[in-house]
């Protein structure tokens, strides 16, 4: 009888010890889900506090947020002047600081600032999309250039064939040389170089910590886009390399063409002024036409590297971010509307998501949010900083 209690008890302990260890297992269990999908979707909204208050105290911040505003200000004059697109967001940014204080005064600043026209998009007229390279060219137009004390003036004929300047007013010298001085004296600023300088830190920090928690997440994005890449997307460079159009049979070619052709064309220019001809300058050199070669005339150049490969190469950038950097130069370029509607999509106006097509600037909209959050994070960190400057300044008023 004492045996059979005491194999009851030793069932009863092991029943009682796999039950705990299977309520303990459940429960680990239960946490460890619970916990991984509380840490996935902290991830996707996760934000990166600013040190806003920290850094109001820094010592002569505020005398640097005026500095900042007026550099603002004056890139938005020279890139409405240039024809060239500004951010709508510093564009706001812009024009509520001055509606809230009328005191506020910009240096050698005479731009209108433009309200950023507000569409309702239920009412929006679709966009027909079409090739913008098929348009005709305008018409000529009598318009001449003239260039007084190193600025270009454009002048049109009016109706008594006189000469009269048109209604694009240029950038005086006067005001060149004021925005030109102020402009350095920034640059040797002391305290705006430790204010910057301490941003540029912060956000290269945070830059990177969103690469280091998204950075799958934005590759995933990137399959809906496969047939995209940084190669076949649309990307504005600064200059045109003539050498990339031919290889050395096609320069070969074309040089005998034009000495055939065009032989007593003057090509060069002598130090004391003598005109030579293609023909003289092929003589001086002792070189045949049929005989020439390029090793003969010793003009091998580098293989040619674009400004896009090497920055991919020194900064260590990755795919995601060249794509970004050519949305930008888009962005950012002279072309017309039509153009970038059908390079970025119809909608690349809109602030952040809303203004990325993915199908044609192969840039995840992750990294869109992510860069408009930070853009509108600084411009906050500038109004609570002016603002607190226009309150130590009426307090000692």
């Amino acid at each position: 009888a004492s045996d059979t209690e005491n194999t009851d008890e030793e069932h009863k302990t092991t029943t009682t010890i796999n039950e705990s260890e299977h309520a303990s297992s459940s429960f680990v269990t239960n946490v460890l889900s619970n916990t991984k999908h509380e840490l996935l979707n902290t991830f996707k909204i996760m934000k990166v506090a600013s040190d806003i208050h920290d850094t109001l105290f820094i010592e002569d911040l505020e005398d640097s947020i005026s500095p900042l505003l007026r550099a603002l200000a004056i890139r938005q004059k020279y890139m409405h002047h240039s024809f060239q697109s500004y951010s709508p967001t510093i564009e706001n940014f812009l024009a509520k600081i001055l509606e809230e204080d009328n005191r506020y005064q910009r240096t050698s600043l005479n731009v209108n600032l433009h309200k950023r026209e507000e569409s309702d998009p239920s009412t929006a007229t679709p966009i027909k999309v079409e090739n913008p390279f098929s348009k005709p060219l305008l018409p000529p137009m009598d318009a001449c250039v003239r260039v007084e004390k190193g600025i270009y003036h454009v002048y049109i004929l009016n109706e008594q064939k006189q000469w009269i300047p048109s209604k694009y007013k240029s950038i005086t010298m006067e005001e060149f040389i004021e925005d030109y001085t102020l402009i350095s004296k920034m640059i040797v600023d002391g305290p705006l170089q430790s204010f910057c300088h301490r941003r540029l830190q912060y956000l290269k920090t945070k830059h990177d910590l969103h690469t280091l928690l998204n950075e799958v997440k934005e590759w995933s994005e990137l399959k809906s886009a496969s047939h995209r890449d940084f190669y076949n997307v649309r990307k504005v460079d600064t200059h045109i390399h003539a050498v990339a159009s031919m290889h050395q049979k096609s320069l070969l070619n074309f040089m005998k063409k034009k000495m055939q052709i065009a032989s007593d064309m003057k090509v060069y220019k002598k130090p004391d002024g003598t005109m030579l001809t293609l023909k003289q300058v092929f003589d001086e050199l002792n070189i045949n036409i049929n005989e020439i070669d390029v090793d003969l005339l010793g003009v091998h150049a580098e293989p040619l590297m674009e400004e896009y490969s090497i920055a991919a190469q020194i900064w260590k950038l990755s795919s995601i971010d060249m794509c970004e950097i050519a949305r930008n130069s888009v962005l950012m370029s002279g072309y017309p509307d039509e153009v970038k509607k059908a390079w970025l999509g119809k909608n690349y106006k809109e602030a952040g998501i809303a203004g990325n097509d993915i199908c044609r600037s192969n840039v995840p909209n992750i990294r869109i949010g992510h860069r408009y959050d930070v853009l509108c994070e600084e411009l906050h960190l500038l109004k609570v900083a002016y603002h607190s400057r226009q309150e130590v300044i009426l307090f000692h008023l």
